[in-house]
């Protein structure tokens, strides 16, 4: 088992390069969007605007930055779907 999924376990664990950009990513977003509500509704309910401070958003930047968040995310799904498959083999060779 350990050598079927040893080498591809090794490429699954995030570098600490990507960890960082992930953090940063999330980071801003939480500083523009604290409850992760004002991304998704143009006026609150009772009619301000939720992002004040943003006049301009850089519409490719932030698919870019969307897409490296969701990359992250499934590499970490993936693994974790790795990890469950193992413990199941071992699980069935007992």
């Amino acid at each position: 088992m350990e050598r079927k999924f040893g080498d591809l376990k090794r490429w699954l664990v995030p570098h600490p390069v990507m960890q960082q950009a992930f953090r940063c990513l999330l980071q801003e977003l939480t500083l523009q969007d604290p409850t992760g509500e004002a991304g998704r509704y143009e006026v609150d309910v009772r009619g301000n605007q939720t992002l004040p401070q943003l006049r301009i958003v850089d519409a490719a930047v932030f698919q870019a930055g969307i897409h490296k968040i969701s990359n992250y995310l499934r590499l970490i799904g993936f693994g974790i779907d790795l990890e469950l498959d193992g413990q199941r083999e071992m699980e069935d060779e007992i």
